[in-house]
């Protein structure tokens, strides 16, 4: 049973590496690698970008990995935007 049990919560975490690499890479194309609100492009030379692929309503309120639900934003955005959704959703 504890093996049975193991197993099922090792194939759920798989699932979700495999649905965030997923969900990043669309975001990434989506937006071309730029940031929604800056505008900012940064790629370095091994395709690895600098732009970070964001929810728009926070994966643990709604647990939504479609496209729909996704923004790219340098870290700084990212941070703002972070913040500003935590502050909405406590008030």
């Amino acid at each position: 049973m504890a093996r049975q049990l193991r197993r099922l919560q090792d194939d759920e975490e798989e699932g979700r590496v495999l649905r965030g690499a997923a969900f990043k890479r669309k975001i990434h194309e989506l937006y071309d690698y730029r940031c929604a609100i800056a505008g900012l492009r940064v790629q370095t030379s091994r395709a690895a970008s600098l732009i970070d692929a964001c929810h728009i309503v926070p994966w643990a309120d709604s647990y939504n990995d479609t496209i729909t639900n996704g923004i790219a934003l340098c870290p700084s955005m990212h941070h703002a935007f972070d913040r500003r959704s935590a502050t909405l959703r406590t008030t």
